[in-house]
């Protein structure tokens, strides 16, 4: 499964969500900041 993770901004719940997401087996897609790594 695969799944699109986007945000205008960095936090730290997001970064948390993304690795939970992965620890269960589940392909993620960044986009945004988090795809960028900077704010918006």
């Amino acid at each position: 499964m695969r799944v699109a993770v986007g945000s205008d901004d960095l936090y730290d719940i997001v970064e948390f969500i993304v690795e939970k997401l992965k620890e269960r087996g589940i392909e993620v897609i960044k986009i945004g900041a988090l795809k960028e790594g900077k704010y918006y």
